[in-house]
């Protein structure tokens, strides 16, 4: 009866029923104020009450306490679960004050029984779903990290007294509603406990018992999450292992019943054995893990390209099975279609044609349809088609003598259109022009501080207002000479190399003439100087750098940021192993690549594609 009694506590209420009554069933799924006064450790405290005294029974007192907390106002961010949260545990508070009128006076309808059962099962997990993320909404209002961990841990201990309360009261409820129960056979389970979408779960079953029968009538359900349930039904020999393997469902036939599938979804398996009068026998359960997953897609497109040319799309795949790919032309609609083609696993070129595309800036949208394992993959990539190039080149004198001259140059800009200029002077920008019109413009502008002799290199980055046109970077150098702080130094040097004692003989050589001359220099002859010149390497900063640190920003929210030790090639590598299903991650190879090529080489960088790149991570980041 122990072993029993261990099996009911983890049994699952909502299914036996459902396997008893009726096998199709199935569950289914003021002012605010301002965010900065927000204070999560009352609200922790409330919530704690609550659980508290639903914990030792006080109903009523929570239920007073669930009117105080929904009469709080908060902001918006953070209302609508806050509230979503009190009208759960009003809900579960009164179910639990039916269920505790069953268990003292007995069984009455059947059928009541039954729905009580059901919804005190689908509020409890609705209710611990709506906890966490409340939880999680509370923690960066914490401002004291230390605060923050002793009061998320004493509230933890409190949510895990209530799960504990909420299950016997579940299992008290079943013993009432099952009235007698055997333990005549036993059952042992084994199964894989991880499956993907659509696959075969393997169970091998093995039924023990003292009874004179050879095979034994068995009931198989499966219930996912709190979304859909299978059932099934055998008979298998006693005493002997049985295989029986179960095709999971796929992405599709959760969809197809209106729900969305979740990555994973926690799964238990029941085998209840019956005799022909309905009366159980024996049952097991176990638990095992749903899975479905994003296929691996990695989508390269140009950023422009000129009217008539055909768009070239780069899609590499590693899959199991093909899908279904659609790309359609700034939204999705079937009038927006540009193509719908089978993906197989591997790579493939495709060829787009841009006939009829407007000039100006496109998005083409990837989806690929759900299917089996697979969830739905999106990507999307802003397309540039421009009706003329830009021509654009800058005139600077190559030589500036400071402080008498000031650098300045001559930018030149065909066709005449309105653009935005940006002149950078090594990895500073210098100057900003916006709006301008016309096709030739002078500038001057100030340098860093240049002690003695130094080149610079002047970039200028022309960017149209017409997406029609393209943008285009252009690059000179120049170099500066300090003649005053070159004198200066030239002055101390003469100074420091020439000693009170050498001047005295200079003095005397100048008036005694030759032969003291030669007196000196056969004196100082054998006087040497050591000149030590330290030569330092310096890597000019990437032109790439601001956008280097957004990429970082981004990835760091889910991997340790890059280390001062490794490259960038080692730092790719740590990340793609953390993320090898990610559709982020071709995004940051290309970005990384341009990077390190504008590091370690003087080859032209298309800034356009990097800054395309940023955009889309942040785009994807924030949906």
């Amino acid at each position: 009866m122990k072993i029993l009694d261990y099996y009911m506590k983890i049994l699952s209420v909502s299914l036996l029923l459902m396997l008893i009554l009726d096998p199709m069933w199935m569950p289914c799924a003021s002012v605010h104020a301002q965010l900065d006064n927000v204070d999560p450790a009352p609200l922790a405290k409330i919530l704690q009450d609550v659980v508290e005294a639903i914990v030792s029974g006080n109903y009523s007192e929570a239920l007073l306490l669930c009117e105080k907390a929904l009469a709080i106002s908060l902001p918006k961010d953070i209302i609508y679960t806050h509230s979503k949260l009190y009208r759960n545990i009003e809900q579960v508070v009164n179910l639990l004050i039916q269920a505790d009128d069953v268990i003292t006076s007995g069984i009455g309808d059947s059928s009541k029984l039954y729905v009580l059962l059901n919804e005190l099962h689908i509020a409890k997990l609705k209710l611990m779903e709506t906890i966490d993320s409340y939880v999680s909404k509370l923690l960066p209002f914490f401002k004291d990290s230390n605060m923050r961990r002793i009061i998320v841990g004493s509230l933890t201990n409190y949510i895990l007294n209530l799960d504990a309360k909420l299950e016997a009261t579940l299992t008290k409820l079943m013993q009432l509603y099952l009235g007698t129960y055997g333990k005549e056979i036993y059952i042992e389970l084994h199964h894989q406990p991880v499956v993907y979408g659509g696959g075969t779960l393997g169970i091998d079953i093995l039924s023990i018992t003292d009874l004179d029968i050879n095979y034994v009538n068995l009931t198989l359900v499966l219930i996912y999450g709190d979304m859909l349930s299978q059932m099934y039904q055998y008979a298998i020999p006693v005493g002997e292992n049985a295989k029986i393997d179960i095709t999971t469902p796929s992405v599709e036939d959760i969809i197809a019943m209106g729900l969305e599938p979740a990555p994973k979804i926690n799964a238990k398996l029941f085998v209840i054995a019956k005799a022909v009068d309905g009366k159980v026998l024996g049952y097991q359960t176990s638990n095992f893990q749903l899975v479905y997953i994003y296929p691996s897609i990695r989508i390269s497109v140009p950023s422009y390209i000129r009217p008539g040319e055909e768009i070239e799309v780069n899609i590499s795949a590693d899959l199991d099975y093909p899908l279904n790919l659609l790309i359609y032309l700034n939204t999705v609609s079937n009038a927006s279609l540009l193509a719908n083609l089978t993906l197989s696993p591997g790579e493939r070129v495709l060829a787009l044609s841009s006939r009829g595309l407007p000039a100006g800036y496109n998005k083409l949208i990837f989806l690929s349809e759900p299917r089996g394992k697979y969830l739905a993959y999106r990507f999307s990539h802003n397309l540039i088609i421009m009706l003329e190039k830009t021509v654009s080149f800058i005139n600077t004198k190559p030589f500036v003598i400071i402080p008498f001259m000031k650098p300045g140059l001559e930018i030149y800009v065909d066709p005449p259109i309105n653009y935005n200029a940006t002149i950078y002077v090594g990895d500073t920008i210098a100057i900003r022009y916006e709006s301008i019109s016309n096709s030739k413009i002078a500038a001057e502008f100030s340098l860093p501080p240049t002690f003695f002799f130094w080149k610079y290199r002047v970039l200028v980055e022309i960017q149209p207002n017409n997406p029609s046109y393209s943008p285009v970077i252009v690059e000179n150098s120049i170099y500066v000479l300090n003649v005053a702080t070159l004198a200066i130094a030239l002055i101390l040097i003469a100074v420091i190399t020439t000693s009170p004692s050498k001047m005295g003989y200079i003095a005397t050589a100048l008036i005694l003439g030759g032969s003291t001359v030669k007196s000196l220099i056969s004196r100082t002859k054998n006087t040497s100087v050591l000149h030590t010149t330290v030569i330092r390497y310096v890597f000019r900063k990437s032109r790439l750098l601001n956008l280097y640190k957004k990429i970082t920003a981004v990835v760091s929210k889910y991997i340790e940021p890059p280390r001062p030790s490794e490259t960038l090639r080692e730092f790719y590598c740590r990340f793609s192993k953390a993320f090898s299903n990610s559709y982020i991650l071709p995004l940051v190879k290309t970005f990384l690549e341009l990077y390190e090529k504008d590091l370690y080489s003087s080859h032209y960088i298309d800034f356009v594609e990097a800054m395309n790149i940023v955009k889309q991570i942040e785009e994807v980041e924030n949906r």
